[in-house]
């Protein structure tokens, strides 16, 4: 049951198949699997407007089952574009990312890179570990990358 609601709460936000997976099962902190953001004055959205999926989970966890199907951290482990705060409503106020993780079309080494180029998807990851909400859940904001060419040439 454990290893069926790990998968259900990583995979499924990935093939954006649902918007919201909680899993009560899986490590917690402060005796809860997450508070509501909205709880306590925080976002569903994070500033760029995209929902948030849950999983509670650990960041190390998280990062390996993401290498596991096909994600890895920044090409080159730069990150070029803008980061993207949320809300968690945990005491922190807006923060950005504490990692994003993009598609590496098979080669973890420069695959991020290519998803850079031509687009992919991709997710940020944000953990809910503030002063007033403490749970250690991790939020992902799971997107697709539009082709860079088309936004830094103009072309339609």
């Amino acid at each position: 049951m454990y290893l069926m609601n790990a998968l259900r709460g990583f995979v499924m936000p990935y093939l954006a198949l649902i918007n919201t997976v909680s899993s009560p099962t899986i490590d917690q902190q402060d005796g809860v699997a997450y508070y509501s953001p909205t709880d306590r004055g925080g976002s569903m959205l994070i500033n760029a407007g995209d929902g948030y999926a849950l999983l509670t989970s650990s960041l190390d966890g998280a990062i390996n089952f993401a290498r596991a199907i096909g994600f890895s951290e920044e090409c080159f482990g730069l990150h070029l574009g803008g980061y993207m705060p949320a809300n968690l409503g945990d005491g922190n106020g807006w923060v950005n990312q504490t990692i994003e993780l993009r598609q590496d079309y098979g080669n973890a080494g420069i695959g991020t890179c290519l998803e850079s180029l031509i687009g992919g998807n991709h997710f940020r990851i944000f953990v809910q570990n503030g002063t007033t909400a403490d749970s250690g859940a991790l939020f992902l904001a799971v997107s697709r990358e539009e082709p860079n060419v088309d936004r830094t040439f103009g072309i339609d």
